[in-house]
């Protein structure tokens, strides 16, 4: 009966809203026909203006005190404080002040706006009242949205302004957008350290009882009472000093923020694929990029699970078949630490390459903790030591070095040489032929303690292993991925080989003067340009499998974090920032240990 009773009233609202289009129209006419004077409707429609825009300065202030930003009517003008600390709480104290006189005027408006409806709701008919409320209604909205946008561009001026020396390190391409809370809880990266949301009072207890207890054991020396007093004393002003940051507005706001930014399902968080930035995307776009890796058959393998019999599945097949490798063939003393414990599949994830048109993804499989995961990172002990290096290098500090030892004639050419996706198009056997001649040859450094048959078996199994993505098992079948513990060994040996092998069959009159390579990233110096580009047609005919792409130089180039220049037959090198460079770094206040934090962000800038 109510609800039937309900759907007319809505009939006749619509119809009588239809008929009666506008506010000032249904003052007119409803005012003529209850005897109620339009000048009270009109205090009705002031008065609940008048709180809705309280409401959303509440918010607005409400957000200032979050962010730390100070409204610019709230500044010092002419300042004697000369403290950024202290104008800082001065600052706060009057946005405090300013959210408290705006909850008090707005609870005084809600009670005005009430007596003035109960003023004319008696009088009115049900359909004239349901029709004055929705028109009212949108009204308010219709108002709200204009303040709202209002409050909005200044919170955003403000924060641009008031955090300029904050890194700006996001790039976002979603369709969706970012609120200023979730830039503001993004601005310092994904590795940013914020407080706990609460206090763990056991916990530091424990930890400090732990530390007295390690201190008494060191020094052999017992405890006295007064030490004990001091020791609960600084304990207590913690306490106090922890609870209050951790349940501040602005921490509270920052968890809030990012766990609601973890459970929206329409964008996904990404880091960028050179530098600290973040990327904010839309799902559909990461997951499709993704997926156009995986769709190649002859390298990824989609893997059926049936979860019916868990003995069954795949990674715990794997996981036993490692512990009866490592059981039959590694020997006793080196098995310490390799079996596997509770294992699990790889996680496949993208970093954007937001320096690239088209922003592709560059496929990372966190190979952390699944069955093969120790085993592969001894075998690499076999690998890694017996890699000719007569082109490779291990750092920019060997670069350095390199560069500065050669004697330049003034007439040469830098170039860069790029390989193609390197990790993706290693080919996967042919690779561990030329890795099992390295650790068995005459000039091995470290030759494995079992037979070429059995490394061999091994190292496929370690390359073919398997990895989740959107709720689906995949295994790879040919390739290296990127984040598995052999992929950078297997891509250096597979390089060096060609290097080593093939280099020999290229006319001496115009091979490079100097090559160097880190990883996927060549150098060379020529005579002239048309000599690199015939030696770039020669490298693309070396293996199938391998492209190069070129960079010309001339007197200035980059290469990897160095930027080079020649002058008067002389390297001249300096720091290089690539584009992608955000300026995001270790904060300085986190919770870490100080010489870390030392180590981090002033002896890294200073000794390069």
């Amino acid at each position: 009966m109510k609800s039937n009773l309900a759907a007319v009233v809505l009939f006749l609202t619509n119809l009588f809203i239809s008929v009666k289009s506008s506010l000032p129209e249904l003052y007119h006419v409803v005012g003529s026909k209850r005897g109620i004077p339009v000048k009270n409707f009109r205090h009705v429609e002031k008065c609940g203006l008048k709180v809705t825009k309280l409401k959303l300065d509440v918010q607005y202030f409400e957000t200032c005190l979050e962010l730390d930003l100070c409204p610019p009517k709230f500044k010092l003008k002419d300042a004697k404080v000369k403290s950024p600390d202290l104008n800082k709480r001065i600052h706060k104290v009057l946005v405090e002040e300013a959210l408290k006189n705006t909850l008090h005027s707005l609870e005084t408006a809600k009670e005005v706006y009430a007596e003035s409806l109960k003023a004319i709701n008696p009088i009115l008919s049900l359909v004239e009242r349901a029709s004055l409320n929705k028109l009212l209604s949108a009204r308010y909205d219709n108002e709200s949205k204009k303040v709202y946008d209002r409050h909005k561009k200044k919170l955003f001026h403000l924060w641009t302004s008031q955090s300029k020396y904050s890194p700006d390190c996001i790039t976002d391409i979603s369709s969706r957008g970012l609120t200023l809370q979730e830039k503001n809880a993004l601005q310092f990266g994904l590795y940013h350290h914020i407080l706990p949301k609460s206090f763990d009072r056991d916990q530091v207890k424990v930890n400090v009882e732990e530390l007295v207890d390690s201190v008494v054991w060191r020094t052999k020396e017992k405890v006295g009472f007064d030490l004990r007093d001091e020791i609960k004393r600084h304990y207590f002003d913690f306490e106090k000093e922890a609870k209050k940051v951790c349940s501040s507005k602005k921490n509270q706001m920052l968890h809030r923020t990012l766990r609601n930014l973890s459970k929206e399902k329409s964008i996904r968080v990404c880091s960028y694929d050179k530098g600290t930035g973040v990327v904010v995307m839309d799902s559909v776009d990461y997951y499709n990029k993704l997926n156009s890796t995986l769709d190649d058959v002859s390298k990824f393998v989609k893997i059926n699970v049936d979860h019916s019999t868990p003995k069954c599945h795949p990674v715990v097949v794997r996981q036993r078949k490692v512990k009866y490798y490592i059981k039959k063939y590694i020997p006793e003393e080196d098995q310490k630490g390799l079996p596997p414990v509770g294992s699990q599949p790889g996680k496949l994830y993208g970093l954007c390459k937001v320096h690239k048109d088209g922003f592709p993804m560059r496929p990372i499989v966190s190979m952390i903790n699944t069955p093969e995961y120790n085993l592969s990172k001894y075998l690499d002990n076999f690998i890694k030591p017996n890699i000719p290096k007569t082109f490779m290098l291990k750092s920019t500090d060997e670069f350095l070095t390199k560069i500065n030892d050669f004697h330049l004639t003034g007439n040469e050419v830098m170039v860069s040489y790029d390989v193609v996706s390197l990790f993706t198009n290693v080919p996967l056997l042919e690779t561990i032929d030329i890795i099992i001649d390295l650790a068995y040859g005459p000039d091995s450094v470290n030759i494995p303690p079992f037979s070429k048959s059995i490394f061999r078996k091994m190292l496929i199994f370690c390359s073919q292993s398997y990895f989740m993505f959107n709720d689906e098992l995949f295994q790879q079948v040919d390739g290296v991925s990127m984040g598995g513990p052999l992929a950078p060994s297997f891509a250096n040996a597979f390089l060096a080989h060609l290097e080593n092998n093939k280099f020999t069959d290229f006319n001496s009159a115009i091979k490079p003067k100097l090559f160097l390579r880190y990883v996927d990233d060549c150098f060379a110096l020529f005579n002239c340009f048309d000599d690199a580009l015939l030696f770039l047609n020669y490298l693309n005919t070396v293996h199938p499998s391998i492209n190069f792409t070129i960079e010309r130089g001339d007197l200035c180039m980059p290469f990897l974090d160095v930027k080079i220049n020649i002058f008067n037959r002389t390297f001249v090198t300096s720091v290089f920032r690539k584009s992608t460079h955000t300026g995001v770094f270790l904060n300085f206040f986190i919770d870490r240990p100080h010489l870390m934090e030392k180590g981090c962000n002033i002896l890294s800038f200073t000794s390069r």
